[in-house]
């Protein structure tokens, strides 16, 4: 069986997005601040100990409506 022939439209495909983020972080020079890393994909590398340790929290409680400030109920009222 011969071998298939190769689809010339694959040189035209843009590079994969990580490694192209990467050389990005690569070549930012801080001026605005640090990079935050925000992948959502496995990187390759561990997440930041700052995560880990908010991951390992326990989630909020959400606010009991008997603790809210008088103000907060006033301005969920229509105006009269």
């Amino acid at each position: 069986m011969p071998a298939p022939a190769f689809n010339p439209l694959i040189s035209r495909l843009s590079p994969p997005p990580v490694p192209a983020v990467f050389a990005w972080a690569r070549a930012y020079d801080g001026a605005r601040g640090p990079l935050i890393d925000l992948s959502q994909a496995v990187p390759g590398y561990p997440p930041h100990p700052d995560m880990l340790t908010l991951a390992r929290r326990p989630p909020r409680a959400p606010m009991p409506a008997t603790a809210r400030s008088k103000a907060s109920r006033t301005c969920a009222q229509p105006m009269r």
